[in-house]
């Protein structure tokens, strides 16, 4: 019988990672939707199909967010998005709040988001806050 050498398999790494104040991208995944070089991204999300996307943006553009270096080696880039999430109500909670994987969707790179979706609406000015108050109800007592 021959022999086999065992070689570790590799888990393949995620694209992208989402955190409660941002989203930091894997350099190789901007260059491989040619987004590498962009210093401004645009970000857009599909309630539908519950997707963020993502796409080159010139600097003058007022709703495009800036880029920035991450990690330890610098290769990742994190753009802050909080006002985006507020603006779509996405909740992000631990670590697995998105599959990893962009892809390409109508020329705009995409991935999508795990359950939950989006935050509840907020409770409106009318919302009774704290412990409701019984109601006592008076019994009548028996006829002995």
């Amino acid at each position: 019988m021959a022999f086999v050498k065992y070689e570790v398999e590799k888990a393949p790494s995620a694209d992208v990672r989402l955190g409660k104040l941002g989203i930091t991208f894997t350099k190789s995944a901007l260059e491989r939707h040619h987004l590498g070089d962009a210093e401004y991204i645009n970000l857009y999300f599909d309630p539908d199909t519950n997707e963020i996307g993502i796409s080159a943006s010139a600097a003058g553009d007022r709703s495009a967010f800036k880029t920035a270096p991450r990690g330890k080696t610098g290769r990742d880039i994190f753009i802050a998005s909080k006002k985006f999430y507020e603006r779509f109500g996405i909740v992000v909670e631990g670590r697995n709040a998105t599959d990893g994987k962009l892809t390409d969707r109508d020329g705009i790179a995409a991935f999508k988001l795990n359950a939950p979706k989006t935050a509840s609406a907020p409770a409106g000015p009318g919302r009774p806050r704290g412990r409701r108050k019984k109601e006592v109800v008076a019994q009548e007592e028996p006829a002995a």
